[in-house]
């Protein structure tokens, strides 16, 4: 079982607590800058809404998180 499933089904039954944990564990990855944690996380339907109304794929989300982080350290 994947790490961020075993996260989800782990804590609790309620399936309103699990959507809540998902989005939790999501936004601590994109903070992180957790590409692994993300990729395992976001649908293959995903796509992204940029402030600007710009669209990005679930790729291209994911290579923006590996881009950002390899500028910064």
């Amino acid at each position: 079982m994947r790490l961020a499933s075993a996260q989800v089904s782990q804590a609790c039954s309620d399936p309103q607590a699990q959507v809540m944990r998902v989005l939790t564990l999501q936004a601590e990855a994109g903070i992180r800058r957790d590409v692994a944690t993300l990729d395992e996380l976001l649908d293959s339907k995903y796509f992204h809404t940029n402030p600007d109304g710009s669209v990005m794929t679930r790729a291209e989300t994911l290579q923006s998180y590996k881009n950002a982080h390899a500028v910064h350290v």
